[in-house]
């Protein structure tokens, strides 16, 4: 198994990649975000980080990050993929990964749980159906990231 802290800095690597630096989409129940951060949830930190440059951001997130999700949620007591394949699913959907998470000790089954919850979110709410195309890829991409290793 890698070093904790090698774990956590790939973690926000891949995190980053994944969310981009800025979004707003009409419709996002997040609202605006940077580098995931939700103003929604967050609205002091994306406060914060929009008077910063992209750069200063992303170091002021990746201190956000390793206190509020990874530390909280203790990644780094999972096993390697488990731990980053978590994280990166805590920040889309925190709720229904902890409920996955508790299901499964099994990374692979764990992101296919998610992509039952995004397709059960789908069903009920038609008006995210414009998201799920992002949150599968989101699950694929983790996937072919970590299937390729194990």
């Amino acid at each position: 198994m890698q070093e904790n802290s090698k774990d956590f800095t790939k973690a926000f690597s891949i995190l980053c990649s994944l969310e981009g630096y800025t979004s707003y989409l009409q419709g996002d129940t997040g609202g605006r975000t940077i580098w995931g951060i939700s103003e929604t949830n967050f609205p002091e930190a994306v406060s914060a980080m929009s008077a910063m440059s992209s750069e200063d951001s992303r170091t002021y997130a990746q201190s956000f990050y390793l206190t509020n999700f990874w530390n909280k949620y203790n990644c780094n007591s999972l096993p390697y993929p488990y731990n980053i394949i978590f994280f990166c699913m805590l920040i889309n959907a925190p709720q229904p990964s902890i409920k996955s998470h508790n299901e499964t000790s099994n990374w692979r089954d764990f992101l296919f749980k998610m992509q039952l919850y995004y397709s059960s979110l789908v069903d009920h709410n038609k008006d995210q159906s414009k998201f799920f195309r992002g949150w599968i890829n989101r699950t694929l991409r983790l996937w072919n990231i970590f299937y390729k290793e194990a």
